[in-house]
């Protein structure tokens, strides 16, 4: 089978050019493919519109081969869908055809002669489309309803989302047209449910993970008391059972947040979540000054503002950094920042554990770890 173009105008942009040669290399695999460009008339330097139409039109008529089947490109032509055109040119083969010409017209159309030369005409829809693109979308059309007419198990298309590479899209050969591009869509979807739950998991499990981690650090801290506290945490959690009461066991008495006076001022330090929790939204009030030390897990630290419009000396805010910091992942650690807020910029994080939280319009302070209370 052998197709031939014969378009209007010369194509002059770089882009137009590398577009028409991509499709022309893929379809000399399958059928010989000839571009044949005629002079477009300018209607001002020919005596108007009908006399450069029927210069033109005789130059596209002795470019058309002898008993080759004419299709005109025309926006009042039939449309077909791809597997449309891929099953007429099918027909016109087995028909006898063995030579199909392809017609795209000048700005102002074509001659009488010519659509009268023309077999059938055919339309890519009621929109005007620039000549240049029309040659480009002919050539992939008659790509792809070759590669549509012999069920090749893939198709190669311009990616729109990554520069227009080619992509080569593998197809089912027991599938139609139709039902291929039905499977993929299907598989698209699915995979973009997968995707978006995926995403949720991960972000549940993050939540978790980070959750876990802070009570093994907690643990690699925690006195006999702060276990106490640990192990109610871990049961509510349902990660370890309730064991029963021991009446011989000696009791343990849970701890509480630890606390230390500085310069007139009390501040109050969680050692794990349970009280971490408690320090904060229990013992703090909204105006009380909060302190966590920044990206890692640790205690969180309140100073009790005597009155409202209490000002914290920087000497205060220093110790219960140092202390904020030594208990913490970065008490090993030199300089470490902690941020220092208002207790009403700290917010529980939803559905995640004890102690977890966010918060904004903090400040950050540098310090080296010390262990401030009972000093």
């Amino acid at each position: 089978m052998k197709y031939t173009v014969i378009a209007v105008g010369k194509l002059k942009e770089r882009f137009w050019k590398d577009a028409c040669a991509e499709y022309l290399k893929r379809l000399g695999g399958y059928a010989k493919v000839e571009v044949r460009e005629v002079a477009d008339i300018d209607p001002a330097r020919s005596g108007g519109v009908d006399a450069s139409r029927n210069r033109e039109g005789a130059s596209i008529l002795s470019s058309i081969p002898d008993r080759a089947h004419v299709i005109l490109l025309a926006i009042e032509g039939k449309e077909r869908s791809s597997e449309e055109l891929s099953q007429r040119l099918d027909q016109l083969a087995l028909g006898g055809s063995s030579d199909i010409v392809f017609i795209i017209g000048g700005s102002d159309g074509v001659s009488d002669a010519v659509r009268a030369r023309a077999n059938e005409t055919l339309s890519f829809g009621r929109i005007t489309m620039p000549h240049n693109l029309a040659r480009v979308v002919l050539l992939e059309q008659v790509y792809r309803a070759i590669k549509i007419s012999r069920g090749e198990p893939s198709v190669t298309v311009e990616n729109y989302y990554d520069d227009m590479r080619p992509l080569t899209i593998k197809l089912d050969v027991t599938k139609t047209p139709a039902q291929n591009v039905q499977h993929l869509f299907n598989k698209y979807n699915k995979l973009k449910r997968a995707k978006e739950i995926s995403r949720e998991q991960i972000e549940e499990y993050s939540k978790e993970l980070d959750y876990v981690n802070s009570i093994l650090d907690a643990l690699s801290r925690a006195e006999l008391s702060d276990a106490e506290n640990i192990k109610d945490e871990l049961v509510a959690l349902k990660i370890i059972k309730k064991q029963g009461g021991n009446p011989r066991k000696k009791v343990v008495q849970k701890s509480a947040p630890k606390t230390y006076e500085k310069d007139g001022f009390t501040i109050y330090v969680g050692t794990n979540n349970v009280l971490n929790n408690e320090v904060t939204f229990k013992i703090g009030r909204s105006y009380d000054v909060w302190l966590h030390v920044k990206n890692h897990h640790g205690s969180h630290v309140i100073i009790r503002k005597n009155s409202e419009n209490d000002v914290i000396p920087d000497s205060v805010l220093s110790s219960a950094a140092e202390t904020a910091a030594y208990f913490s992942e970065a008490a090993n650690s030199e300089n470490v920042a902690v941020d220092y807020t208002e207790r009403r910029n700290v917010r529980r994080i939803k559905d995640a554990g004890l102690g977890m939280v966010n918060y904004d319009d903090y400040k950050t302070i540098f310090v080296t770890p010390k262990n401030n209370i009972g000093k």
